[in-house]
């Protein structure tokens, strides 16, 4: 799946049909998890940016197992 996304994006720039709108959200989503997590850090707290992540690229079906498998961890 990462690879397809991947060749979608540089097909999507190569062709100048990129949803930069989408992109930039992604990218503001990504910045604001990053500070959350610096600020969290100095609180002895972590928030987790690649859940953050997994959790905006994959469907709610295949993230509830993983949360779920997290949680029992």
């Amino acid at each position: 799946p990462q690879a397809g996304l991947m060749a979608t994006v540089v097909q999507g720039i190569f062709t100048h049909h990129v949803e930069w709108n989408m992109l930039a959200t992604g990218a503001i989503i990504a910045i604001i998890a990053l500070i959350a997590d610096h600020f969290a850090k100095k609180r002895g707290f972590r928030v987790p940016v690649l859940g953050v992540g997994i959790g905006i690229y994959l469907p709610v079906s295949t993230t509830t197992p993983m949360v779920i498998g997290g949680i029992l961890s």
